[in-house]
C-alpha cells in the first residue's frame, strides 16, 4: 500500500491533472453506512472534476453493484458502496483466486485463509475477463494463488488465522 501511495506522489508531480483522495468513510455516523460514506466522497470527487475518471481501490464487497442479501449475526449488511453510485453506470471488477491468503475485515480484521474457488484452473492464469451486465460486477481479473498484504502499523500474528473463507 505504501508503495502504490508512493508511486502515486511520484505521477503527481509528472501529471498534474492527478488527484489521489481518501475514500473510507468514518465511523460512528448517525444513520449513514461506512459504504454510503464512501459513496458520497466518489460523488464528491466526481462533481469537482466532472470531466475526470474516478478509479477506486476498495475490498470486493464494498464495489459490488448489486446487495449481498444476506446477514451477519442476524444483523442486514448494508448496501456495498456500488450500489450507491449506480447512477454514475460505473465499472466494478472483482478479484478471483486460485486460494492462498488476504487480509480482510469480515467481521473482524485479520489473515484468512482463501479455499481455492469451484473453476480453480481457470483462475489459476492470471487473465481479465467481462462478466454479464445484470451481475454484481461488470469484470473479473483472475490473479492465481494469493497472498495477504498485512497492513503496515499494528499487524497481528499473520500465522494466527482466524477463520476460512470460500470465495465464489
Amino acid at each position: 500500500m505504501f508503495a502504490l501511495i508512493e508511486r502515486l506522489r511520484q505521477w503527481k508531480q509528472r501529471y498534474a491533472a492527478l488527484a489521489v483522495f481518501v475514500l473510507d468513510g468514518l465511523p460512528g455516523v448517525a444513520g449513514v453506512s461506512r459504504d454510503e460514506q464512501m459513496a458520497q466522497r466518489v460523488l464528491a470527487e466526481r462533481v469537482r472534476r466532472p470531466q475526470g475518471i474516478v478509479l477506486t481501490l476498495t475490498g470486493n464487497a464494498h464495489n459490488r453493484l448489486k446487495p449481498l442479501g444476506f446477514a451477519i449475526q442476524g444483523r442486514t449488511i448494508p448496501a456495498p458502496m456500488g450500489v450507491w453510485l449506480a447512477d454514475l453506470s460505473p465499472a466494478s471488477v472483482t478479484l478471483a483466486t486460485a486460494g492462498g491468503s488476504a487480509w480482510m475485515c469480515a467481521p473482524a480484521c485479520g489473515v484468512r485463509v482463501l479455499e481455492a474457488g469451484h473453476d480453480a484452473a481457470q483462475e489459476m492464469a492470471p487473465a481479465y475477463r467481462s462478466l454479464p451486465a445484470s451481475g454484481a460486477y461488470t469484470g473479473q481479473w483472475a490473479l492465481g494463488v494469493s497472498t495477504a498484504s498485512l497492513p503496515a502499523r499494528g499487524a497481528p500474528d499473520p500465522h494466527a488465522t482466524s477463520s476460512t473463507l470460500m470465495l465464489p
